[in-house]
């Protein structure tokens, strides 16, 4: 579980090409491609926090389309997740060619695919795990998280977990319960 934690970790630092907040708009792109509330409530919620402007950071989150002010770039990124999640087998090199016409490098471009291909994997396991959103699931970042009332961290108590969590050890991985 370290291993999966360090991985997404490092798929959300900021580097020169891609922003913190480029790489959760490209996580709520899949999520809601897959419609995958947990990740779009967590996703969305740290999005707002990394977007300059909430507003726009819900409207992202809702319908990356209809997001007046998205730059091309930005546009380019988005179908390109969405393409990668819905229909991966007719991605093709015009992609990424649409990033490097926006100034994206090819290291940028791989990153986009690897968020991308990492959310997929992540909005799987949650959708597989039946994970809902918590209390935990849109604190802020650094912001403590509120008293345990039982494994999940959502109010039950030990030993009655819902189906959401399925058994404490998927309770503990989904909902990060201890």
């Amino acid at each position: 579980l370290s291993a999966w934690f360090t991985h997404f970790r490092l798929l959300h630092e900021e580097t020169p090409g891609l922003s913190a907040a480029e790489r959760e708009m490209i996580a709520v792109a899949v999520s809601m491609a897959n419609g995958c509330l947990y990740c779009l409530v967590a996703h969305g919620a740290a999005l707002r926090e990394t977007w300059s402007d909430p507003v726009m950071a819900d409207r992202i989150t809702l319908d990356w389309r209809r997001a007046d002010g998205l730059t091309e770039s930005q546009r380019a990124i988005c179908a390109l997740a969405e393409k990668l999640t819905r229909n991966p087998l007719e991605c093709a090199e015009s992609e990424l060619d649409a990033l490097r016409a926006h100034g994206l490098s090819d290291e940028d471009a791989w990153d986009v695919v690897e968020v991308a291909a990492r959310f997929n994997f992540t909005n799987r396991m949650a959708l597989a795990t039946a994970s809902f959103p918590t209390p935990n699931t849109t604190r802020s970042r650094g912001e403590p998280p509120p008293p345990k009332l039982g494994r999940c961290g959502g109010g039950v108590r030990p030993g009655a977990h819902t189906s959401a969590c399925r058994s404490e050890r998927l309770c503990t991985l989904a909902h990060g319960g201890g």
